[in-house]
C-alpha cells in the first residue's frame, strides 16, 4: 500500500532530526570534535541528563553543543565543564585568552544552567556527589594512564543511568591510549564507537541507561552499525568542512596580512636603500671632485681632501652593500608575490572543493531524512496517530498545517541563524518562523537556515516563484514527494540583503498575515472538518468574543483557543450581523454558544450582551483579531483566585511583527493613553514582572463577573467602541479593586483588525477620550501623571508604596550558598511589607526569568542585562525614584559608591541602607592568628577601618550578628541593626538512643578555608581524645563539596566524605552530635542554626558561640581547646538527658533568633524608618493587615472542633450514621473503623505491630494520633500541622492522657521534609487536598518511608476550590427541598437556603489552601506509589448537603433516619448511574520496591 502523506511527513518533522541540522555556536574555533556535534545534540535528547560533566573543554566546541541542546530542548540539565585551561602536550599549551573567551561566551548564552570549573580533574571531583552524573565526557590528556586515571577517579560519581563518552578512540599514534581503555571497557559494557572525527566511544555504563542509548549500543552488533556511522559522519562532515573552511580562511587572512606587512616593510627598506644609494653616490662624486682639484696651499682644503681620500674606500664598499641589499629585497618581493599567488590558488581549490561538497550534500541530505521505502504491507500507525485515536480524534482528517507550522517544524529551518543573518528582522522583534513563512521565503528570497537556498529553489521551480509560495513550505509539503532537487545553500559566505532592500516588516506582515489567514480559512471550509472548541461543564471563565465580518481573523482566533485553553471555560460568540464568510465558519464551530444578532450592535453593546449570557465566575473579553497563547487563561485565573482585591487582569499584547503593543497601559492626566513598552521586545526584563496598572487593553481583559455586574457593565456612553475598557478599569479601581498586568498572559494581536479602518478607530478614540475626561476629570487631575513623566514612574500604580532598590551579586537562589537564603528572605520580607522592589544583580546580569521567579515574588522587578558596567547609567536614569537602596556585601558597596560619583544626584533623595553581611577583615585576622601568620595589628586595623568606612554614607547598617554590629557602632555608625536568618524549626524525630554518628556540614574544597581548617583540627586534635572517652563506634559524616587531597589526607572508615548533597535531612536525623569547630570566620554560622532547627544538638568553638550569642542558656556546648571540645562532645554523646535539654534550648533559641516573624519585624522597622527619613511620606501599613496565605490557613485551622461545631454546625463526617456508612464502604463492616481495618490488613501481610514509627500529616488537634495510640498502632507517632493553635491543643491532650509517644510539630506541609527511610506508615487525613505541590509531597513521603512502607490517605478528591458540578448542585438541592424547614436550621437559628457553587475567591478568602488541587490527588499518588487498596466513599452530595446541618438528624429519631437514608440512597444511585463521582476515598499505597520503579 502507498505511504500516507502523514507518514511521509512525520519522519521529516520529528524533533529527533533537529540536532543534525542546528548550526553550532563555536564555529571558527579549532577542534577535532566538529564531526560529532550532531551526535552531541542527539545524545542529550536521548539521555536527558540531570547532570552533565565534561572533562577537558579547551575552546568549548563539544561543551557548547551539549549546552545548546539543553537550551533548545529546555532540558532540566545542570552542565559543568572542568579544565585548567592551560593545555597539555596533546592539545598544545594556550594562554589566558582561551578561558576568558569561553567564559564570556558561556555566561552570555548558558549562564543559567552551565558553569566552568577551572581546576584539575582530581580537585574538581570533590564538587560532585557520588551517583550524581548522568553523562560524563572525558576528553583530557590522552595517554592510557591519564585517561584510565580520569575514568577511575570519576567512576564513583556516575549514576545508575550514566553514559560515558571518550574522544579520540580512533587515534593510535604516539602515546595516545584512549583506544586501549575503550577496548577494555567495551568488553565489560554495552558500547558504540564512531570512527570519524578521531573516534568517539560511547559506553552504556549504568544498569538503567536510557532506552535510546541501549538501542544504539545494541546496533553496534548488527548491520545497522555502518549505516549509523555513515549518517552521523555525513552530517558531521558539514560542520567539519565549515570549521576547516573558516580555519583556512583565518589562516589565509593571517598569512596575507603578514605578507602585506612584510611587503610594506620590504618596500620601505627598498626606498631607504634607494635614498642611501643616491646619498652615497653624491658623496662619492664630491670626493672624486676633490681628488681631481688642483692642490691648494689652503690647509683646510688640504685636510678635507685627505679625509675624503681616506673615506673613498669605505663609501665604495657601502655602495656595494646597499646595492646587494636592494637586489635581495627585490627578490623578497617577488617571492612574496609568488606565495600570495599560491595561497590564492589554494583558496580557489578550497572553493571548488566546497562546491563539490555542496553537490554531494545536496544529494545526501534528502536521503538522510527520506521516509522509509514503501512495501506491500500496510505501515503501522504512527505514535501520534495512535494517541489521537485514543483521545477520540478523527482518523482520516488531520488538520492542515500552516506554512508557519511547516517552516517551524522543518529540520532546515534555524530561527537563531535567521535572526543572526537578517539583522533587520531581529531589530523589528519579529518571530523568525512567521517572518520567513509570510515574507522572507515568499517575497524576499531570504534563506531559512544554513542549508536551504530559497533563491535556488525559486530559480529551479518557476511555478513556485510565480505563485509567490513559500519555498521551504512548498519543498516540505510537495517538492520532496515530487522529487524536486534539494536547493543546497552555498557553503561560501553570502552577503544578506541590505536592510533598506527589505520590505517594511510591520506593514507587510499584516498584509501577508491576512492573506494567509484567508487561504487557511478557505482550506478549512473546503475540508468539511468541524472546529471543536474545548468547553467545561462548570465553566470558571466565560470568554466573550464579539464578531463583525473579518472571518479569517475570527478563524485564527478560535483556532488558537483549541490549544491554548487550560481551564474550565465556555465560549460565547456574539455575531453582529456579519455579511462575509463568518456564518459559514460559525456553522462549523462546535462547543461555543452562538448569539447571532439581526443588526450590528457594535462592540460595546454586543460585549454587554455576551456578558449577560455568561455562566462563568469570570468574564474574559477577547478580541476576534487576537490569538491566545497557551497558559494565559490559567495564569490570569490563578491571580484572581489568589488575590481577592484584584478585579481585572490583562497581559502582553504583541503585534504581528513580534514587538509589543502594550504591557499594561498608562492613562495620563489629560485622558490620553500610552501602551507601556510599545515597539519594544516583549522579552525584555522590564516586562516580566507583575504590577498594578491604570488599565489593560480590552483585547484580553479578564474581569470578575460579579464585579462587572455590580458596575453595570461597559458604559454605553462610549458606544460604539474605544475607551470603554479604560473607563471600566477606572471604575474597578474606584470601587477598591486593582487592575493587574500579568506577564504570563500573552496574545498576538492584529491591531485595528476589528475596526473598519485605522483612521476610523483613531477618530473614535479621540471622541471618546473627551467623554472619559468629562466623567473622570477629578481623578485624572489628582491621581494621574502628566504627559512627559518618565515611563517607569507611570507604568504602575504604586500609591504610597515604598520603592526599594536591592543591589546584590545575583538572583538569590537558595541552593547557591548560605548567603542567598537570607538574601531571598530579605526580598520576600520587603515585598510582604508592602514595598515595590527592584532587584539589581551585579555579577550575573544574565537572568533566567523562570528560575528567578521561582524564588522571588512575581511583583519584583529584575533589572537584568546591565551588571557592573551599567550601574552608573541606571542610577542616573532612576534618580529620585527610589525611597531607599539596600546594597548587600562590601564589594558591591564599593562598586555602588563608585557609581554614585558618576550619578551624583541619586543619593540626594534616596536613603542608603548597607547590608554588611560580614566583616571580612576580622575573619582574615583570626585566620592569620590561628595559622601563625598574623599580620601586624596596624595592618589589621587599616583593613578593618576600610571596611567600616563603607558604612559612613549609610543611613542604616544591617549585620548578621550582635558581635559584628558592635564593630559598626564602635566606628560611629548611629543606626546598626541585626538581621540574621529566618529559619523555621523542623526537628527530626529520632531520639537520642536511635542516633549514633557525628556530623559536620560545609564546603571543604579550598585548602585555606575556615571549614577545611575546622575539619583538619577536629580529626587530628579532637577525635583521638574523643575516642578515649566514648570509643570508636561512631563515624564523622562530612557533607559538602570537598577536595580529593583532603579525602586522601583524612578519609577512612570512620571519616566519610559525602560530597554535595541536595537534601541532608537524613543526616540530621541519624546524627547524635553536630560539630562546629570553627577557629576563624565572619558573619553568623547558619549551618549551626540549621542543625539546631533540625533538633540536632551542637558542640561549637567559643568563636561560633560568641557569634551566635548562644551558650549561657544551654543552647549549645562550646569549648576553646581540643581537650575541652572532646569532653563536650562526649557529654552530649553519652548523656541523653543533657542531649534533650540542649536540643530543646536550641529549638527555643531558633524560635527566638531565627523566626521568620523576627526577620520580617526587622525589615518592617527599616521600611518604616525609611519612610520617616523621606519628607512627606507616611509609614507603610502594618503587616497585620496583610496576613500571608500561610498565616490565614494556620488561623483558620487553629479553631478547635468543639468551637467549630458550636458556631458552624456538625461536620458531616462526624454524624454517627455517616461514620457507619463510610466504615461500611471502606471495610465492609459498619462497626469497623478504617484504621482498625488497616491494622488487621498489615498484620495479615506479616507486619510486626506496633510498628516503630508513624507520621500523621495534617494532624490538627491530635484525635487521630490518640486513636492510633489506643490501638497500639506504633511505638512513636509524629504529628505535623500548620496551625500552631491546633498543635498546642494536641500536645495538651496527649500530655493529659499520659501519651508520651506522641510528638507534635508545627510545619508547613508544602515545605516539610521528613528524614529519609524513617517511617513505616504515613497518614494523610483530610490534609492532602490542602497541598498545591502534590508531586513534591509524594516524593517527600516516598523518600521518608522505609522499603515497603505504606502511605494511607483518607481524602477529599472532588472538584478544585469546591467548584461543584451542576449535577451535584441540582440533585442535592432537589433532595433538600423535600425536607421540612427544621432540617435547614443552622446553629444560630437561621434557615439555610439552597446551596450554591461558591466563588473560588471566597473559598480562598476563608482558607487559601482549601481544595487547591484536590481533583489531581489520585492521579498524582498513582504515579508515585503502588496501589494496595482503594475504596470510594461517595460524599459528592452528602458533604454539600449535610455540612452545617448534620446535627439536625437525630440518630435515635426514626423519621430523621428515614430522611437520611433517602439521601444515602440517592447518592448511591447517582454514583451507580455515573451521574456523579465519588468526592471522597480511602486509599492505601505502597512505596515501590526499587527506586525509579514508578514514574516520578
Amino acid at each position: 500500500m502507498p505511504i500516507s502523506d502523514t507518514d511521509l511527513l512525520d519522519p521529516l518533522l520529528t524533533p529527533a532530526l533537529d540536532g543534525l541540522f542546528r548550526r553550532p555556536h563555536r564555529l571558527g574555533k579549532p577542534s577535532g570534535w566538529w564531526g560529532h556535534v550532531p551526535f552531541a545534540f542527539w545524545v542529550m535528547e536521548a539521555t536527558r541528563p540531570g547532570l552533565l560533566v565534561e572533562l577537558g573543554a579547551h575552546h568549548g566546541v563539544s561543551y557548547a553543543a551539549f549546552c545548546d541542546a539543553v537550551q533548545h530542548r529546555r532540558l532540566a540539565t545542570r552542565c559543568f565543564a572542568v579544565d585548567s585551561w592551560r593545555g597539555d602536550a596533546h592539545a598544545g599549551l594556550f594562554d589566558e585568552s582561551v578561558y576568558r573567551d569561553l567564559k564570556t561566551f558561556n555566561d552570555a548564552h548558558f549562564g543559567a544552567f552551565s558553569e566552568l570549573l577551572r581546576a584539575d580533574f582530581d580537585t574538581a571531583v570533590g564538587h560532585f556527589a557520588d551517583g550524581s552524573i548522568d553523562l560524563l565526557h572525558i576528553d583530557g590528556f590522552h595517554t592510557y594512564e591519564a585517561v584510565r586515571h580520569d575514568y577511575e577517579t570519576w567512576r564513583p560519581k556516575l549514576s545508575s543511568r550514566a553514559v560515558v563518552l571518550f574522544h579520540d578512540t580512533n587515534v593510535r599514534r604516539d602515546d595516545f591510549g584512549v583506544h586501549r581503555l575503550f577496548g577494555e571497557l567495551a568488553a565489560r559494557f554495552p558500547h558504540f564507537e564512531f570512527l570519524h572525527g578521531h573516534g568517539l566511544g560511547v559506553i552504556a555504563h549504568g544498569p538503567d541507561v536510557p532506552s535510546a542509548i541501549a538501542q544504539l549500543c545494541a546496533a553496534s552488533r548488527t548491520d545497522r552499525c555502518e549505516t549509523l556511522r555513515d549518517r552521523f559522519a555525513a552530517v558531521g562532515a558539514r560542520w567539519q568542512g565549515v570549521a576547516n573552511e573558516q580555519e583556512m580562511e583565518r589562516s589565509f587572512a593571517e598569512q596575507v596580512k603578514a605578507l602585506v606587512a612584510h611587503h610594506t616593510q620590504v618596500a620601505g627598506e627598498r626606498d631607504a636603500a634607494h635614498a642611501m644609494t643616491a646619498q652615497t653616490e653624491a658623496e662619492l662624486a664630491r670626493v672624486q671632485a676633490l681628488q681631481r682639484a688642483p692642490k691648494s696651499p689652503d690647509p683646510r682644503l688640504l685636510g678635507e681632501r685627505d679625509e675624503a681620500l681616506r673615506s673613498v674606500g669605505h663609501l665604495q664598499s657601502e655602495v656595494r652593500r646597499v646595492t646587494q641589499g636592494y637586489v635581495l629585497l627585490e627578490r623578497g618581493l617577488l617571492e612574496a608575490h609568488k606565495i600570495i599567488a599560491q595561497l590564492a590558488d589554494g583558496n580557489a581549490r578550497l572553493t571548488r572543493s566546497l562546491t563539490d561538497t555542496e553537490a554531494v550534500a545536496s544529494r545526501l541530505i534528502p536521503a538522510l531524512v527520506a521516509p522509509p521505502v514503501a512495501t506491500e504491507a500496510s505501515p503501522p500507525p504512527s505514535l501520534l496517530q495512535r494517541l489521537r485515536w485514543r483521545l477520540g480524534g478523527p482518523r482520516d482528517t488531520p488538520p492542515v498545517p500552516t506554512d508557519t507550522d511547516v517552516v517551524r517544524g522543518s529540520p532546515f529551518f534555524d530561527g537563531a541563524w535567521y535572526l543572526a543573518t537578517y539583522a533587520d528582522v531581529a531589530t523589528a522583534g519579529a518571530d523568525a518562523a512567521e517572518h520567513y513563512a509570510l515574507i522572507g521565503g515568499r517575497l524576499e528570497d531570504r534563506d531559512p537556515g544554513p542549508w536551504f537556498s530559497t533563491r535556488t529553489y525559486f530559480q529551479d521551480n518557476p511555478d513556485v516563484a510565480e505563485r509567490a509560495l513559500n519555498a521551504l513550505a512548498h519543498y516540505e509539503t510537495h517538492g520532496r514527494r515530487e522529487n524536486r532537487a534539494f536547493p543546497m545553500r552555498s557553503l561560501t559566505p553570502a552577503v544578506p540583503p541590505a536592510p533598506e532592500e527589505a520590505a517594511p516588516v510591520g506593514v507587510d506582515t499584516k498584509r501577508a498575515f491576512r492573506e494567509r489567514s484567508q487561504q487557511e480559512l478557505t482550506a478549512f471550509l473546503d475540508s468539511g472538518r468541524p472546529l471543536v472548541l474545548p468547553t467545561g461543564e462548570a465553566p470558571r471563565v466565560s470568554i466573550v468574543i464579539v464578531l463583525h465580518n473579518q472571518a479569517e481573523l475570527t478563524f485564527k482566533c478560535l483556532e488558537s483557543l483549541v490549544g491554548a485553553l487550560d481551564a474550565p471555560c465556555e465560549i460565547v460568540l456574539v455575531d453582529n450581523a456579519s455579511s462575509d464568510r463568518t456564518a459559514d465558519l460559525l456553522a462549523r464551530v462546535q462547543g461555543a454558544r452562538l448569539l447571532p444578532q439581526p443588526e450590528n450592535l457594535h462592540f460595546l453593546r454586543a460585549a454587554n450582551l455576551g456578558a449577560a449570557q455568561a455562566r462563568g465566575e469570570h468574564l474574559l473579553f477577547l478580541n476576534n483579531d487576537a490569538q491566545l497563547r497557551p497558559g494565559s487563561v490559567s495564569a490570569a485565573l490563578a491571580l484572581l483566585d489568589e488575590r481577592a482585591r484584584v478585579g481585572a487582569v490583562g497581559g502582553k499584547v504583541v503585534l504581528l511583527d513580534g514587538r509589543l503593543q502594550e504591557a499594561g497601559s498608562i492613562v495620563w492626566s489629560d485622558g490620553s493613553c500610552t501602551g507601556h513598552g510599545r515597539g519594544r521586545d516583549p522579552g525584555e526584563a522590564e516586562f516580566q514582572f507583575r504590577r498594578e496598572v491604570d488599565f489593560c487593553s480590552g483585547a484580553f481583559l479578564m474581569v470578575r463577573r460579579s464585579l462587572f455586574e455590580s458596575l453595570d457593565g461597559l458604559d454605553t456612553a462610549y458606544v460604539p467602541a474605544y475607551y470603554e475598557e479604560t473607563d471600566l478599569c477606572m471604575r474597578i479601581r474606584l470601587a477598591g479593586h486593582s487592575v493587574v498586568y500579568e506577564p504570563r498572559v500573552e496574545i498576538l494581536h492584529y491591531e485595528f483588525g476589528s475596526a473598519d479602518t485605522e483612521q476610523t478607530a483613531t477618530a473614535l478614540m479621540e471622541a471618546n477620550r473627551k467623554v472619559f475626561v468629562a466623567r473622570h476629570a477629578e481623578v485624572l487631575a489628582a491621581a494621574h501623571r502628566p504627559q512627559g513623566t518618565r515611563s517607569f514612574e507611570a507604568r504602575q500604580r504604586s500609591g504610597e508604596q515604598a520603592r526599594i532598590l536591592v543591589i546584590d551579586d545575583r538572583i538569590p537562589v537558595p541552593s547557591l550558598g548560605s548567603g542567598f537564603p537570607r538574601a531571598r528572605a530579605l526580598v520576600h520580607s520587603l515585598h510582604e511589607g508592602g514595598a515595590f522592589v527592584s532587584h539589581y544583580p551585579m555579577a550575573c546580569p544574565v537572568v533566567d526569568f523562570d528560575e528567578a521567579y521561582a524564588v522571588l515574588p512575581r511583583e519584583v522587578e529584575i533589572v537584568a542585562g546591565q551588571g557592573i558596567t551599567g550601574l552608573a547609567q541606571f542610577l542616573r536614569e532612576r534618580a529620585g525614584f527610589y525611597h531607599a537602596v539596600i546594597v548587600s556585601r562590601p564589594h558591591n558597596m564599593d562598586r555602588f559608591l563608585l557609581a554614585c560619583q558618576e550619578a551624583s544626584t541619586f543619593l540626594a533623595s534616596t536613603t542608603l541602607v548597607y547590608d554588611a553581611e560580614a566583616i571580612f577583615a576580622t575573619r582574615e585576622a583570626l585566620k592569620a592568628e590561628v595559622l601563625g601568620t598574623a599580620p601586624s595589628l596596624e595592618d589589621h586595623g587599616v583593613e578593618l577601618a576600610r571596611e567600616l568606612r563603607m558604612a559612613e554614607a549609610a543611613h542604616c547598617v544591617l549585620t548578621v550578628s550582635d558581635a559584628e554590629a558592635r564593630h559598626f557602632r564602635d566606628a560611629g555608625c548611629q543606626d546598626v541593626r541585626v538581621l540574621g536568618h529566618g529559619i523555621a524549626a523542623q526537628p527530626t524525630p529520632a531520639a537520642h538512643g536511635e542516633r549514633r554518628h557525628l556530623l559536620f556540614v560545609g564546603r571543604v574544597a579550598e585548602e585555606d578555608s575556615p571549614n577545611v581548617d575546622s575539619v583538619r583540627w577536629f580529626v587530628r586534635e579532637v577525635m583521638p581524645r574523643l575516642d578515649q572517652r566514648i570509643g570508636d563506634g561512631y563515624v564523622l559524616d562530612i557533607v559538602g563539596s570537598h577536595s580529593e587531597g583532603l579525602v586522601s589526607a583524612l578519609g577512612g572508615d570512620r571519616i566519610t566524605f559525602h560530597g554535595r548533597i541536595e537534601d541532608i535531612r537524613g543526616f540530621y536525623d541519624r546524627a547524635r552530635v553536630f560539630v562546629a569547630p570553627t577557629r576563624f570566620s565572619a558573619g553568623i554560622p547558619i549551618k549551626v542554626q540549621e542543625a539546631a532547627a533540625h533538633g540536632l544538638p551542637v558542640v561549637a568553638s567559643e568563636l561560633v558561640a560568641g557569634q551566635l550569642g548562644w551558650g549561657p542558656g544551654g543552647e549549645l556546648l562550646s569549648a576553646a581547646t581540643a581537650e575541652a571540645f572532646a569532653e563536650a562532645c562526649a557529654r552530649l554523646y553519652l548523656d541523653a538527658s543533657l542531649w534533650d535539654q540542649t536540643r530543646q534550648a536550641a529549638l527555643s533559641a531558633v524560635a527566638r533568633d531565627c523566626a521568620p516573624s523576627t526577620f520580617q519585624g526587622v525589615v518592617r522597622a527599616v521600611l518604616n524608618d525609611v519612610f520617616k527619613a523621606v519628607p512627606g511620606q507616611s509609614p507603610v501599613p502594618s503587616l497585620a493587615s496583610e496576613l500571608s496565605d500561610l498565616a490565614r490557613a494556620a488561623e483558620a485551622w487553629s479553631v478547635s472542633p468543639v468551637q467549630r461545631q458550636a458556631t458552624q454546625g456538625m461536620n458531616w463526617m462526624a454524624h454517627p450514621r455517616v461514620i457507619a456508612r463510610l466504615n461500611h464502604k471502606a471495610t465492609g463492616d459498619e462497626g469497623k473503623d478504617v484504621y482498625i481495618h488497616l491494622k488487621d490488613t498489615l498484620a495479615g501481610l506479616g507486619w510486626r505491630l506496633p510498628v516503630a514509627r508513624v507520621a500523621s500529616l495534617g494532624c490538627g488537634f491530635g484525635a487521630l494520633e490518640r486513636g492510633f495510640a489506643s490501638i497500639q498502632m506504633a511505638s512513636h507517632i509524629d504529628g505535623y500541622d500548620i496551625a500552631d493553635g491546633a498543635i498546642a491543643g494536641a500536645r495538651a491532650a496527649a500530655a493529659a492522657a499520659g501519651l508520651d509517644n506522641l510528638h507534635y510539630h508545627v510545619a508547613d506541609l508544602e515545605r516539610l521534609e521528613l528524614p529519609e527511610a524513617s517511617y513505616d506508615l504515613i497518614f494523610g487525613f483530610q490534609s492532602v487536598h490542602h497541598i498545591s505541590d502534590l508531586d513534591r509531597l509524594c516524593r517527600m513521603v516516598r523518600r521518608a518511608l522505609r522499603p515497603g512502607g505504606v502511605f494511607h490517605l483518607h481524602e477529599y478528591v472532588g472538584p478544585d476550590r469546591f467548584q461543584w458540578t451542576d449535577a451535584q448542585l441540582s440533585h442535592m438541592n432537589g433532595f433538600l427541598l423535600t425536607l421540612p424547614e427544621r432540617y435547614h436550621r443552622l446553629p444560630d437559628g437561621i434557615v439555610r437556603g439552597p446551596r450554591e457553587r461558591p466563588l473560588a475567591a471566597d473559598v480562598i478568602a476563608c482558607d487559601p489552601t482549601e481544595a487547591v488541587r484536590s481533583s489531581q490527588i489520585v492521579a498524582t499518588v498513582e504515579r508515585h506509589f503502588k496501589v494496595l487498596a482503594r475504596h470510594d466513599l461517595g460524599g459528592a452530595l452528602l458533604h454539600i448537603g449535610l455540612s452545617d446541618i448534620a446535627q439536625n438528624f437525630d440518630p435515635d429519631n426514626p423519621v430523621d433516619m428515614a430522611h437520611l437514608n433517602r439521601f444515602f440512597a440517592l447518592e448511591d444511585r447517582l454514583m451507580a448511574e455515573g451521574v456523579i463521582g465519588s468526592d471522597f476515598l480511602v486509599m492505601t499505597v505502597l512505596k515501590p520496591e526499587e527506586p525509579g520503579a514508578m514514574a516520578a
